[in-house]
């Protein structure tokens, strides 16, 4: 599910910058929405080897930081 979550923000990322080149013409709520349920099973599942625990929490701030970074380019197109 690890590698599943790494695949989706890069498919989400791409998908933003469509949206922000104007290939697509809404942001990606719905795969935003699919990632974010697929984070809080990661988060509520047990974690039993240090790599996973790790790899999980880089996961976590990945999203922080490419979730930041959406949010951003979302509010600089809505202002155009």
């Amino acid at each position: 599910m690890l590698k599943t979550v790494d695949e989706l923000i890069g498919q989400i990322t791409q998908l933003y910058n469509m949206y922000a080149n104007g290939v697509e013409r809404a942001p990606p709520r719905t795969h935003v929405t699919r990632l974010e349920s697929m984070m809080k099973k990661l988060d509520h599942a047990y974690r039993s080897s240090s790599a996973d625990k790790f790899r999980y929490s880089q996961l976590k701030n990945k999203l922080n930081v490419y979730r930041e970074r959406w949010e951003k380019s979302q509010k600089s197109l809505e202002k155009k």
